[in-house]
């Protein structure tokens, strides 16, 4: 043996101790990340699920969030999304009604608004768009159907629908805008 690659027995036991030490720390971190993913995850549902409690003068007549208020919007799109969080609200009996869901991550929930698009463009559904436009930053899609105006839009890691009369239409999507960011 070469006396170059000898080793003494301290430098061997080192060697030997540093791997399963850097598999520990690896395990700590990645469990350090996984811990805090899930507790900002789990947030989301809750802390973005705050809905108005009045809506162009309108009080709200009912509330519901958590499982409930998700098994009611995937009913409406007739699929799943991977949603956090979701809750709806209603308004003056049923002058407005808000859905609104909420999702790990914002390209997620530009997601859903795509395919809510595209679902809608392929005219199989009791919707008429009738116009896309920005208010305070936020894009707007604007539809009407089922005797309300209906305006669907993002907000970072939400997606919001409101369903209202006519007459409340403007006001409404408003109010809510403003309240919601």
């Amino acid at each position: 043996m070469n006396a170059s690659t000898t080793m003494s027995p301290g430098e061997s036991l080192a060697r030997r101790r540093i791997g399963p030490l850097i598999l520990i720390g690896l395990g700590v971190f990645i469990l350090g990340v996984a811990g805090w993913l899930t507790m900002s995850w789990s947030d989301i549902g809750r802390a973005d699920m705050t809905l108005p409690t009045s809506l162009a003068g309108l009080s709200r007549s009912s509330y519901i969030t958590g499982q409930a208020a998700l098994a009611e919007i995937e009913q409406l799109h007739g699929k799943s999304f991977p949603m956090t969080g979701g809750a709806v609200a209603r308004y003056g009996g049923n002058g407005a009604t808000l859905w609104i869901s909420g999702v790990w991550l914002p390209f997620m929930a530009a997601r859903q608004v795509e395919v809510m698009t595209e679902g809608i463009a392929e005219g199989r559904s009791p919707f008429t768009p009738t116009e896309t436009r920005e208010i305070e930053g936020v894009t707007v899609y604007a539809l009407t159907g089922m005797g309300q105006m209906h305006y669907y839009f993002q907000l970072d890691r939400r997606v919001a629908w409101l369903a209202v009369s006519p007459q409340l239409a403007e006001q409404s999507l408003e109010e809510l805008i403003r309240t919601l960011r």
